[in-house]
């Protein structure tokens, strides 16, 4: 079993059990997609992910939680903490990284600065 993203939501994806080629896919609980298309990691038992509203985290099955409440103004065109806005135009910049317990996350803000 494995599991794909979309920009609305997460999927768990099955073999196909027809005999045809293929895979099987079904919704999650996890209703936030991802913002860019390398825009999650993996820690702990965790997927973390930037979406269109915030960075959160997942264990795959079941819903989301929100773990980026102080940054949240970024995701929606205001600075935040010394952060300038993320650009939504630029989301293959966007990446997600996972060390030592603390989460990374990389964008181009609105200034063209990664």
């Amino acid at each position: 079993m494995s599991g794909a993203f979309s920009r609305e939501r997460l999927f768990v994806l099955y073999p196909n059990q027809t005999g045809n080629a293929g895979m099987t896919s079904q919704p999650t609980g996890c209703t936030r997609g991802l913002a860019g298309p390398q825009a999650f990691t993996t820690g702990g038992s965790f997927i973390l992910f930037i979406s269109q509203d915030g960075v959160y985290r997942t264990v795959g099955g079941g819903g989301q939680e929100k773990i980026s409440t102080e940054l949240d103004p970024i995701f929606v065109g205001a600075g935040a903490n010394g952060y300038a806005p993320i650009d939504y135009s630029v989301t293959a910049t966007m990446r997600c990284g996972f060390y030592e317990n603390a989460l990374y996350v990389q964008y181009t803000d609105t200034g063209g600065d990664v």
